[in-house]
């Protein structure tokens, strides 16, 4: 949102694995995602794919299948534990999903799925960006009407209950919103204030930080910031602020000596490592931080972890999805 590299990115990070525990063929151990329509017909070749469809990873099958057929939808996510599957969508067959200038359809209403393909309810907001809360008993909703679409770092966000469909407004507008794992509360980048504010979600309050990003590692030990007008990043020791780029810049530069490819940081996977990919999408590598080296490296979309006690790695090759270690 904040950052001019998005566009770029705009697809890892709309299909950015939401990956959490028991669904199919489960265990506590075993991740499961969905996907757009539109990530299936760019990475898997998936040319009879409806771009407007919504896909689970099928364990047993190792691909995708069509998530509630009879709806059209984007911005598919799966909730923490796994229960509720969301995305913005409709049953109404003849609904033109996207009007160039004037946005996305009012058709459009954000659907709340169990995993089994019951719909359970809708709710009538803009197609915006949404991340569950780890009870998944609410959801942090970013408002985004097309026509402040040019204006990505003055938006304005909400938390919804999905129970009972109230609405509590964030005091303030910003951009590039997370909800922190470690400790249960959410960042994002103050339009008014210039900085990184916490909201505090338990004393439903505003608190300044002096954080230079909101990317955190799942544990909350690390995060990056990526420059809005480069490729460079910052990596920092949440604990301390401290600015740790040049001596995890320097292992990857040692690690890599023989590939000359210019790389940029895109996220934290599941067991806290620093993914990066090239410019291009299409090599990435793995940063251990822990070990302060590369574990391994990719040709191919790596999609994320998808079993954190073996630490296997969905990875598309050549149109086809894959499983390997990442150590």
């Amino acid at each position: 949102m904040r950052r001019n590299y998005t566009n770029r990115l705009f697809l890892f990070t709309l299909f950015t694995l939401l990956f959490y525990a028991l669904m199919q063929a489960g265990g506590p151990n075993k991740i499961p995602f969905v996907k757009d329509g539109e990530f299936i017909q760019r990475y898997l070749q998936g040319k009879e794919s409806d771009r407007w469809g919504v896909y689970v990873y099928n364990r047993a099958k190792n691909s995708f299948v069509r998530f509630a057929p009879e709806y059209k939808g984007v911005g598919a996510q799966i909730s923490p534990k796994g229960t509720y599957i969301s995305f913005w969508g409709t049953d109404k067959k003849d609904v033109v999903m996207f009007h160039g200038s004037k946005g996305w359809s009012e058709e459009l209403k954000l659907q709340l799925f169990s995993v089994n393909g019951k719909r359970i309810k809708s709710f009538d907001l803009p197609v915006g960006g949404t991340v569950w809360f780890p009870n998944e008993e609410k959801i942090l909703y970013v408002e985004v009407p097309y026509a402040e679409m040019a204006n990505p770092e003055n938006k304005t966000f909400w938390i919804l209950d999905i129970k009972s469909g109230d609405r509590i407004k964030i005091p303030d507008k910003g951009s590039d919103f997370t909800f922190a794992k470690f400790d249960n509360n959410i960042y994002y980048f103050s339009s008014e204030k210039h900085k990184v504010v916490r909201y505090n979600v338990r004393k439903k309050k505003l608190e300044e930080t002096e954080y230079n990003g909101v990317d955190f590692s799942n544990n909350g030990e690390y995060y990056f910031y990526q420059s809005p007008e480069s490729d460079d990043i910052k990596i920092y020791e949440t604990k301390t602020n401290t600015d740790i780029t040049a001596t995890i810049l320097s292992a990857i530069k040692h690690d890599l000596s023989d590939m000359k490819v210019n790389w940029t940081a895109v996220r934290w996977d599941e067991i806290n490592n620093l993914v990066f990919a090239d410019l291009d999408l299409k090599k990435y590598f793995v940063f251990d931080m822990k070990r302060t080296a590369v574990t391994r490296k990719f040709d191919g979309f790596y999609i994320g972890i998808v079993d954190t006690l073996t630490k296997e790695a969905a990875i598309i090759e050549h149109g086809k999805i894959i499983t390997k270690g990442i150590e």
